[in-house]
């Protein structure tokens, strides 16, 4: 497919935080991982022709991934979940 992807290490985060697994941050970080599962094998399937759209939107969710697990936490603001 022609993508080089940029390693990811992940320890503290860029900051040195935290959050508790039950965070909301972890529960979309995980669905976006989810859906790139899922189209990497939609991608491995449509060999030898796959849509190139499909390639774009992964590496995209890969890019808002990476930017996900990077940023810091924020804490809620009252009355605003």
């Amino acid at each position: 497919m022609g993508h080089r992807l940029i390693k990811v290490y992940t320890r503290t985060g860029d900051d040195g935080s935290r959050v508790p697994k039950d965070h909301p941050r972890i529960e979309v970080l995980g669905c976006l991982d989810e859906l790139n599962s899922i189209i990497g094998l939609i991608l491995v399937q449509a060999e030898p022709d796959p849509p190139p759209q499909l390639a774009h939107v992964q590496n995209r969710l890969f890019s808002h991934g990476c930017r996900g697990r990077s940023a810091p936490a924020r804490r809620a603001r009252p009355g605003r979940g």
